[in-house]
């Protein structure tokens, strides 16, 4: 980490930059990972900060995404002091904190900052999509492989409401506690990703079409949702170092 936060009295001067904060525009606070002493390495040395976005000294630049909007932003340090409760837990703890707190965010169902969010587009709305579009003169519903892949989506669909409700049960997770929590930020996106990319094939051509265009099939909520679900697989730490979280923390795999 490059963010220096320097205790200074009661308050703590922080200087540097961070990428990547989400809804950084309209929020009033952020989570920051900074530097409190230099002298260490890596991940020792680290603190967790609540920081509020008001502060003097703090400024976002916007990060304009494929789809247009402008859901991330850059947020820039400069000689910012916050006093110094905003540091949560001690000095040199905040990769510890910051790893919790990656765990219920992997864990969590949700969109993407600035963007549609995923349970605002659910199955039965691909079904009926299926219904209302054509595939040599029929509705593509009648289409066997497209029934095929919609019965797929259906039985991963109820599989995520079925681990969500066994994750609130300690019992039933007892021997794997975090199996869930880290299988489920992986397992969903990645199935968004792939249903929103299915409900585009079933555009045909129109699925080139934009949000704006008269043409666009349901004004182009699905290309925004397919190139937002991408944001999904990344943030809160990219698929694939997901399912390198989930074989050595949950299978107990090798890291090599």
């Amino acid at each position: 980490a490059q963010t220096r936060a320097v205790r200074d009295g009661d308050h703590y001067v922080i200087n540097g930059a961070k990428i990547w904060t989400s809804l950084g525009s309209h929020a009033k606070y952020m989570i920051l990972l900074a530097r409190t002493n230099p002298n260490e390495k890596r991940y020792a040395g680290l603190s967790y900060f609540l920081i509020p976005m008001q502060t003097p000294g703090i400024r976002t630049q916007p990060i304009r995404k494929l789809t247009g909007e402008y859901g991330f932003t850059q947020t820039f340090f400069e000689d910012a002091r916050v006093p110094a409760e905003c540091l949560m837990g001690r000095e040199g703890e905040g990769w510890a904190i910051a790893m919790k707190t990656l765990t219920f965010e992997r864990g969590a169902a949700g969109g993407q900052a600035g963007g549609l969010n995923r349970m605002s587009v659910t199955i039965d709305a691909v079904v009926a999509l299926a219904r209302r579009s054509r595939r040599e003169g029929q509705p593509a519903l009648q289409d066997p492989f497209v029934r095929d892949q919609l019965v797929r989506f259906m039985i991963e669909a109820q599989g995520d409401r079925l681990c969500t409700s066994r994750g609130r049960v300690p019992a039933l997770c007892s021997e794997r506690p975090l199996a869930i929590p880290l299988s489920n930020k992986l397992r969903v996106t990645e199935q968004a990703r792939r249903m929103f990319q299915f409900a585009l094939s079933l555009q045909g051509a129109n699925a080139a079409r934009w949000v704006g265009d008269a043409a666009a099939v349901d004004g182009g909520k699905w290309q925004r949702a397919y190139f937002n679900a991408f944001s999904a697989t990344i943030g809160g730490g990219p698929s694939q170092i997901q399912a390198n979280i989930v074989g050595e923390r949950v299978r107990g795999l090798p890291k090599d």
